[in-house]
């Protein structure tokens, strides 16, 4: 059943909306609230947002809901936007939301501190669409449309506004929260604390093990699961592990932040695997004409194979490559874990292909004296002239060049032809945009981010090259150190709030 404007309003437009501007400030009363098992807390500073991207836009889209409710329901919700305070909810402390993931039924809750009962109770008073029903030490708020719609259920008391909603048992829910508080709660979590502790416009802490045991509930996720379980990922590792996540809105971009806590057997099972970042030596081999970005990877590749050994999956490999005469150790062996691939401008209608580079750092080129060994025996014979290597019989699987100690292949025999001129003449990619690419285990920076979308959009598109619609943005990256992950999204107008940018785009749609 729909939802009346008149509950939507204190369910998800005040949970949300106006959820407090607390800032950096911890709320230990709060977090004492929310129980030490549930599976996520989040908290959106809609005081910041809101001045981030100016009030008009929301205000205007309250306007266009007038149409399907009714006069006095859109004027609450624009009361309460407008100014929470005067409604004796309490702008000056943290607001926090909690999510249970684990149960047959997943639920949600939002808590809002209030600063002045009397107002509040008022507030509630003057509302033609609202009533309330007393129970022991906290009120129910209903709504005078709908009293049967069990997909919401608000209650409030003297410190707080509580809106509960999901498919489980929300009476209960809310009657435990105005109940005894918990013996073991949030209030003690120090990972959680000091997410909440930045001033982040929006903030999500959420436990392993019941991210994974929600995933597994999920038929679409059955793939992704097995695929954890095969590199020996499971619950019980997942076990005291958890991920906060950070999101800030700035002038022409947004930032993401994500910091993995693991526990000591997961990073010293996980973390050997991962190095610190590709050379300064690949970017001789990056063009900087047309140049739209690229992605790099930094893996320790005897650990690699040590991890694979360990889990059983190294034989299993070899013997799918036993026919080809080939072997896990040995093509480990002969890679140092360093690759970038990189992508250049595609200049005809067909966004189904993009120019690229992928170039290999080997640790000994007698891997590719084997691996044309191999091929020749397989069928396909590979030809060698100079530092080239290609098959006349098949010239559109591309060509791989041979340099030093790099195998740098192509689908694009000009791009190659541009990387040996770029070794002569320096035209190779600007080392501030190459720092980017060499920090950390993982890098993916974008600086021309549409011709990438379009490429993506029509890997989708089997009719062709349908352009993505990404026209806001100018570029995004993704940079990864250890348990560390930060995504970044830059728009071309650099001057405005990207979250104003966004909410405008979406009007005008």
């Amino acid at each position: 059943m729909k939802q009346p404007l008149s509950l939507f309003v204190l369910a998800f437009a005040l949970g949300f909306f106006v959820i407090s501007c607390g800032g950096g400030k911890v709320d230990q009363d709060s977090l004492s609230r929310i129980p030490a098992s549930e599976n996520a807390v989040f908290s959106v500073n809609w005081k910041q947002l809101l001045d981030k991207a100016g009030p008009d836009q929301l205000l205007a889209s309250i306007e266009k809901a007038k149409a399907e409710s009714k006069e006095e329901d859109a004027q609450i919700l624009k009361e309460l936007i407008q100014d929470p305070a005067s409604k004796g909810l309490d702008v000056k402390k943290s607001a926090y939301g909690y999510l249970s993931l684990d149960g047959e039924d997943p639920m949600g809750t939002v808590m809002l501190p209030i600063a002045n009962a009397k107002k509040f109770e008022e507030f509630v008073a003057a509302s033609k669409t609202l009533s309330t029903e007393k129970k022991e030490g906290y009120t129910i708020l209903n709504s005078t449309k709908s009293k049967g719609d069990k997909d919401v259920a608000v209650g409030f008391d003297g410190a707080f506004l509580v809106v509960c909603w999901g498919e489980g048992d929300l009476s209960t829910r809310l009657a435990n929260f105005f109940g005894k508080k918990p013996e073991k709660s949030m209030a003690n979590n120090a990972d959680l604390k000091s997410l909440l502790s930045k001033g982040n416009d929006i903030n999500l802490w959420v436990n392993s093990t019941g991210l994974y045991d929600m995933a597994k509930k999920d038929p679409s996720n059955q793939q992704a699961v097995m695929g954890l379980a095969f590199v020996g990922l499971d619950s019980k590792k997942l076990d005291d592990n958890n991920i906060g996540m950070s999101m800030n809105f700035e002038n022409g971009k947004m930032v993401m932040n994500a910091k993995g806590n693991f526990n000591e057997k997961l990073e010293k099972e996980f973390g050997k695997l991962f190095a610190k970042g590709v050379s300064k030596d690949f970017r001789q081999f990056i063009p900087k004409t047309d140049y739209i970005g690229a992605v790099a990877l930094s893996l320790d590749t005897e650990e690699l194979y040590n991890y694979l050994e360990g889990r059983g999956l190294s034989a299993m490999a070899d013997m799918q490559m036993a026919k080809m005469g080939l072997n896990t150790k040995e093509i480990l062996g002969g890679l140092t874990g360093n690759i970038v691939v990189a992508s250049y401008e595609n200049k005809g209608s067909n966004f189904r292909e993009l120019p690229s580079l992928t170039i290999v750092e080997l640790k000994d080129q007698a891997i590719i004296d084997k691996l044309m060994q191999l091929a020749k025996k397989n069928g396909l014979p590979l030809t060698k002239k100079d530092n080239r290597i290609y098959s006349e019989n098949m010239p559109e699987a591309g060509t791989l060049l041979l340099k030093d100690n790099f195998a740098i292949f192509s689908n694009s025999t000009a791009l190659l032809e541009q990387v040996e001129k770029g070794l002569a003449s320096g035209d190779q990619l600007e080392s501030a945009k190459f720092k980017k690419l060499s920090e950390g285990w993982m890098a993916v920076d974008f600086s021309d981010f549409q011709q990438y979308a379009n490429f993506m959009n029509a890997q989708r598109n089997p009719f062709g090259s349908s352009q993505n619609d990404t026209e806001l943005l100018k570029s995004a990256s993704i940079s990864a150190k250890g348990s560390d992950i930060e995504y970044v999204m830059q728009t071309k107008d650099q001057k405005t709030n990207i979250l104003k940018q966004l909410m405008e785009k979406e009007a005008n749609q």
